[in-house]
């Protein structure tokens, strides 16, 4: 049941490693509330452009070192506590069907 939650939700990419993997961009935030002592972050000045949305696309985010910063960029987490985090949140899912 898990496997059909995300479907669809998660990106494919290629890690720092090289490695084909999934991106569940939610989960990291979380990750960074709970403990913001295992993230690297970055001030940005970010826009939303949603001039497109009427042709199909749904926007997208334009980050800039100019103007007023205005979002916290999270550009590197601990991977040996993110990955606790998501496979506890795995275990709870576990027997839902």
């Amino acid at each position: 049941m898990f496997n059909e939650l995300i479907h669809g939700y998660s990106d494919v990419c290629v890690n720092k490693e090289g490695d084909v993997s999934s991106v569940i961009h939610d989960a990291i935030p979380v990750a960074y509330l709970i403990d913001p002592s295992k993230c690297e972050t970055e001030a940005y000045h970010v826009t939303i452009d949603t001039g497109r949305f009427m042709e199909g696309e749904w926007g997208r985010s334009i980050p800039s070192r100019e103007g007023e910063m205005n979002c916290t960029a999270i550009t590197d987490i601990d991977m040996d506590y993110y990955r606790s985090l998501y496979e506890a949140a795995v275990e709870k899912f576990k027997g839902l069907e």
